[in-house]
């Protein structure tokens, strides 16, 4: 091609038609400097591409991250909200609670969750905002303030403390875990004859006690200061989540496997049952099974790392590190849809 353009240039030389040579020569410049910028301009785009792929792919974590932190707020709202109610039951009918399960439940009440261990700042500091795309940096800011208000933890763990109060009346301390030893399972045979029938006694007389009603109070309103602060960490990361999503339409829920894992009555553990994921987009898996008479969970990669459990049969919400989920002896064609954190069991005709 080069030669070619040559050639003419030569031609009009040797013809003297200089004029005619220089309009030729700037035409055949002004070309090669419009190549020039058409190949710059695609490699802008290339480049642009690049950008945004790997924008939207660390973009996709921290959608994930989000999602993991409101599973965490959910459970630590459910279990706060059970702290409360059981809080309650002390003030207004301390007799509904039963005696052999009086002591673990008022011990409970001083457990607190742990503090939330975020990926969400981890993968911010991957994200690579272009700085020239408003909604690059929009975003970005949203996520940094995101992960700035979760850092904040009020201590709630301050005291006065039923814990306290106990020891000082000469009872044994039974350390809780918070969502763990949730009202269903406190008085388990796993647990053991913890406290005495002399220990039972004695608790009733202190609970009417004006000291003791002034601690539950105290109790209650951090309990409650507690939620609201874990609605706001909740609220904020709903918003962030539906942002993502609204850039990033075809943003991904990333769980590589799901497995449905059924407990015999004698709380022993049988082999998980993968299930099926029928919509990638909404996060819904499925299974047909057969079941006998116990409880279930829902796990991710085999682990307990990341299950979810529920409180109400044959359908119900999923929850994080939830109870066990008690069902009926039968054939079901189980749901669980972890983008409206529901689950449900339909029954089988034999």
């Amino acid at each position: 091609m080069i030669n070619f353009f040559r050639k003419i240039r030569c031609q009009l030389a040797n013809e003297n038609k200089f004029q005619k040579y220089f309009r030729y020569a700037f035409g055949e410049i002004l070309l090669v400097v419009v190549g020039i910028l058409i190949a710059l301009q695609v490699n802008n785009w290339n480049e642009k591409r690049i950008q945004e792929n790997e924008f939207k792919s660390v973009l996709e974590q921290i959608y994930n991250s989000i999602d993991r932190d409101l599973s965490w707020y959910q459970w630590t709202e459910y279990f706060s909200k059970e702290q409360c109610d059981l809080i309650l039951n002390f003030l207004k009918d301390p007799d509904s609670i039963p005696s052999d399960k009086l002591i673990k439940v008022l011990v409970y009440l001083d457990a607190y969750p742990s503090t939330i261990d975020s990926e969400s700042p981890y993968f911010l500091s991957k994200l690579s905002p272009d700085p020239n795309n408003s909604l690059h940096n929009q975003l970005a800011q949203y996520i940094f303030n995101y992960t700035s208000f979760i850092k904040l933890d009020p201590n709630y763990q301050l005291s006065p403390s039923v814990q306290e109060f106990l020891y000082t009346n000469g009872f044994a301390i039974d350390l809780p875990v918070f969502g763990q030893n949730s009202y269903n399972n406190f008085g388990n045979v796993h647990d053991g004859d913890f406290y005495t029938d002399l220990e039972r006694q004695k608790i009733r007389s202190l609970i009417d006690s004006n000291e003791f009603k002034a601690l539950l109070r105290t109790l209650l309103s951090k309990k409650k200061n507690q939620i609201y602060f874990t609605l706001g960490k909740k609220t904020m990361g709903v918003s962030l989540k539906q942002q993502i999503e609204a850039y990033y339409p075809e943003v991904r829920l990333l769980y590589p496997d799901i497995n449905i894992i059924f407990g015999s009555v004698s709380e022993k553990w049988e082999e998980s049952t993968p299930m099926c994921l029928v919509n990638e987009k909404l996060n819904i898996w499925e299974a047909d099974l057969e079941l006998k008479g116990g409880f279930v969970k829902f796990k991710s990669r085999d682990s307990w790392m990341q299950n979810w459990g529920g409180d109400t049969f044959p359908n119900g919400n999923s929850i994080f590190y939830g109870d066990n989920i008690f069902v009926e002896p039968g054939k079901y064609h189980v749901i669980l849809n972890l983008t409206e954190n529901s689950y449900e069991f339909i029954k089988l005709e034999d």
